[in-house]
């Protein structure tokens, strides 16, 4: 894979009350972070685009984790989709 940019979606599921805590994803040196939304039970889930990311060449581990100290619980994470040749965020419209 060349060097580019991913857009990333995430579903997920979060109840109301341990909404807020903040996640990060890194790809390489890149990072991403976005706010945990409340999706009103743990049975609910939603799927959102949470920004765009480089990707580096070559082989790539995509992690993802809490960003410093969790309030409750953290998210049920159904999936991440990345959606690779994006623009640049700079040049997205």
């Amino acid at each position: 894979m060349e060097l580019g940019f991913a857009e990333i979606g995430v579903e997920w599921a979060c109840e109301n009350g341990s909404a807020g805590n903040t996640f990060t994803l890194r790809a390489g040196n890149s990072v991403l972070s976005a706010k945990v939304q409340g999706t009103d039970t743990w049975d609910d889930y939603r799927r959102q685009r949470i920004g765009s990311i480089e990707i580096p060449a070559g082989r790539q581990q995509i992690i993802m984790g809490p960003s410093g100290n969790i309030r409750g619980a953290m998210i049920d994470l159904k999936g991440i989709e990345l959606k690779l040749g994006v623009a640049s965020p700079a040049h997205a419209k």
